[in-house]
C-alpha cells in the first residue's frame, strides 16, 4: 500500500525484477512472469543506416536497416518504449505484422542463432512524448538501456534503445568474481 497526500491510498503494483544474466526477449521475460506480452508498433520502416547506427551495428554507412519503434506492454500496461535497428539482409522478409511479436523468436525460426548481448544502462527523466506513451508524468524516472545483440558467428544482429518505466522495473545483476 502507498499513501499519496490528497489522493488516497493505493495498492502498489509489484515491480518486474529483471535479472541481467542471460539473453531473453521482452516477450519471454514477460511470459515467464505470468503476464501477457504485447508490442504496439509505433513505426516501422527501412532506412539507410546513419553514421551512428552503422557504427553501433558494425556495418557500412547507408546499409538498409529496419527501424522499429514499439511500445512494449504487459497485460496491457505500458512498460517500455523500444527503438530497434536490424540490418535488412539478416531478415529480408520481416513484415510489420512480424514486428508486433518477438523478433528473437522470429529470427530463430528463420535460422539465425542469437548468442549474447551487451547492455549499457543509464537513469534519466522521461520527456513529454515518452511520458505520454508510457502513461507516466513528464520527468518521471526511466531507465535507458542500449543493447547490442550478437549472432553465434559474432556478427551484430540488433542495436536497440529501450526506455523502461522506473516505477515498474528493478534490476538484479549476476556477477562472478574474476
Amino acid at each position: 500500500m502507498s499513501r499519496q497526500k490528497g489522493r488516497g491510498t493505493f495498492v502498489a503494483s509489484q515491480k518486474i525484477a529483471m535479472t541481467l544474466s542471460g539473453l531473453t526477449s521482452f516477450s519471454e521475460e514477460i511470459k515467464h512472469r505470468g503476464m501477457r506480452p504485447l508490442s504496439r508498433l509505433l513505426s516501422y520502416e527501412v532506412i539507410p543506416a546513419t553514421d551512428r547506427i552503422a557504427q553501433q551495428l558494425s556495418i557500412p554507412n547507408q546499409t538498409p536497416v529496419y527501424e522499429m519503434k514499439r511500445l512494449r506492454l504487459a497485460d496491457d500496461h505500458p512498460l517500455a518504449l523500444e527503438t530497434a535497428y536490424i540490418p535488412v539482409h539478416l531478415l529480408p522478409d520481416l513484415t510489420q505484422d512480424d514486428a508486433t511479436g518477438s523478433i528473437y523468436a522470429y529470427a530463430e525460426q528463420h535460422g539465425l542463432r542469437l548468442k549474447n548481448a551487451t547492455q549499457t544502462l543509464e537513469a534519466r527523466s522521461a520527456g513529454p512524448e515518452e511520458a505520454k506513451l508510457l502513461t507516466i508524468s513528464p520527468n518521471a524516472p526511466v531507465l535507458l538501456i542500449d543493447q547490442r545483440t550478437y549472432l553465434e558467428n559474432g556478427d551484430m544482429f540488433e542495436y536497440s534503445r529501450s526506455l523502461f518505466r522506473g516505477d515498474s522495473y528493478s534490476l538484479t545483476v549476476a556477477m562472478d568474481r574474476i
